[in-house]
């Protein structure tokens, strides 16, 4: 191999290459994690339930990295346990900005004296302070429950009433 000069170049332009390409991932992985990039806006969209207090919360203990090394799905996980949010939508936004859009539990009714179910008939941990109707069934049927409750309250709402319980 030493006497063949093409193998010799053809061996040494791999290693240059090789060498430029670890290169060229260091400096952008430098790049990617400098201050300039850090975020410094976050917008909530959409959420009526949640406190100031509650976001500031997931910023300090959720948002780690920069505008690009930000974990994404981490800091979803983090707004979704909030008590009144179903669904988070997050996008980024050049240069400096996080947009939070929240989908909320619209409340039905309370589930027992345990929880409260919402429209699609889930069932959730919140505080509700209104006056609700009641559901009592056995585990897994608040769903159903939910879809007859509310056939139940379109066909009485003909006759001007609501469903009751007797």
């Amino acid at each position: 191999m030493w006497d063949k000069p093409e193998r010799l170049n053809r061996a040494a332009n791999v290693l240059y290459a090789i060498a430029f390409l670890l290169l060229a991932y260091a400096a952008l992985w430098l790049v990617v994690r400098l201050p300039v990039f850090a975020l410094r806006e976050i917008h909530v969209a959409q959420a009526r339930h949640i406190t100031h207090a509650q976001v500031e919360t997931i910023v300090r203990n959720e948002l780690k990295g920069t505008f690009f090394t930000m974990n994404l799905p981490q800091v979803r996980r983090a707004f979704e346990k909030l008590p009144w949010v179903r669904e988070v939508n997050l996008r980024r936004r050049w240069p400096a900005r996080l947009e939070v859009t929240v989908v909320e539990h619209e409340v039905l009714a309370r589930w027992g004296s345990v929880a409260l179910v919402n429209t699609q008939g889930e069932i959730f941990q919140a505080a509700y302070d209104g006056k609700l109707p009641i559901f009592v069934g056995p585990a897994g049927t608040a769903k159903e429950i939910a879809i007859q409750y509310d056939f139940f309250r379109r066909q009485l709402a003909a006759i001007n009433a609501t469903p009751a319980m007797v």
